[in-house]
């Protein structure tokens, strides 16, 4: 009989990186430091819907922006 691999945590790897407010809701940043993959977190619970992900990731996006060079 061939082994079977055992399933392993797909969040292993991945730390809190920050967070902030989306909707009145707290969203953690998880961050893969050897894949580089974004997760987010909303109430301890894993976000797994894409079409929320790519909100959030927008949201993200708009937050992290630098503010326009004074000239």
């Amino acid at each position: 009989m061939a082994r079977q691999k055992k399933a392993g945590d797909p969040m292993q790897g991945f730390r809190a990186g920050g967070s902030f407010d989306y909707n009145g809701k707290q969203v953690v940043l998880l961050m893969n430091s050897k894949t580089g993959q974004l997760a987010f977190e909303i109430d301890h619970q894993l976000v797994s819907d894409p079409a929320v992900q790519n909100e959030l990731m927008a949201a993200f996006q708009v937050r992290n922006q630098l503010p326009p060079e004074k000239k």
